[in-house]
């Protein structure tokens, strides 16, 4: 009986194979793709909106402190704490326009007093101007209030450790450790240590008796109104 073999068509195998895992490897990257995006989106999108920045209390009921927020942050934060006055530090790198008017217009729709100072990034500047932000802040009437600045660690971390020295004799050291907590990078920015050493004593003298800063380096100050429209 004559033996019958079947004749088979063979695909090329290797060549499917490697469509096949170039697809493979095309559906990885695209969902990797979107997972970054997503995540991107999240932490510059949703998280800043939910977890407002480095948002810290100094004096419960009377004072806090964060960096530059969101709309939607500032919302939160100010009904949850009732908050009557904003002291910005400078967060908007001396009154760029969008940043301004964003941050004035939040702080218009709320119903909050706002006050905009014009310390450098570095926490350096006029002393005068940490004098004028501290009076406000410890006035009654403006309480509660919330000073922030764009990253919420160098200006708000001296006006803060301020703030405690002069209300609760804190130590500056501990004050500059608390700094360091919530964000500040000695090596990174080495100019708060030096405000430290030059302006915290003087700054703490006028804050007691009144007055401010004489020095041919900066100028003395008028008082501060709140902000106008930008």
């Amino acid at each position: 009986m004559p033996v019958i073999v079947r004749a088979r068509t063979l695909l090329p195998m290797p060549e499917m194979s490697a469509r096949r895992r170039a697809r493979r490897l095309s559906i990885i990257l695209t969902t990797l793709l979107a997972v970054a995006l997503g995540a991107r989106f999240a932490y510059t999108g949703v998280v800043p909106n939910l977890f407002p920045k480095r948002f810290h209390t100094v004096d419960p009921g009377k004072v806090y402190r964060s960096g530059q927020l969101t709309p939607a942050a500032f919302e939160s934060v100010i009904r949850e704490h009732k908050i009557r006055t904003i002291i910005d530090l400078g967060s908007t790198i001396h009154g760029q326009a969008p940043g301004e008017r964003r941050n004035h217009r939040a702080a218009e729709a709320l119903g909050v007093t706002r006050y905009v100072f014009h310390l450098y990034g570095d926490s350096s500047g006029n002393p005068n101007e940490y004098i004028q932000a501290l009076r406000l802040a410890s006035d009654p009437a403006n309480q509660p209030v919330l000073i922030h600045c764009g990253a919420g660690t160098e200006r708000t971390g001296f006006a803060c450790l301020l703030y405690k020295a002069h209300h609760f004799g804190t130590p500056i050291d501990e004050g500059f450790r608390e700094a360091q907590s919530v964000g500040h990078n000695p090596r990174r920015t080495p100019m708060l240590r030096t405000m430290i050493d030059k302006w915290v004593n003087p700054i703490l003298v006028h804050l007691r008796e009144g007055g401010q800063i004489q020095s041919t380096d900066f100028p003395t100050l008028p008082d501060p109104v709140p902000d106008v429209t930008p």
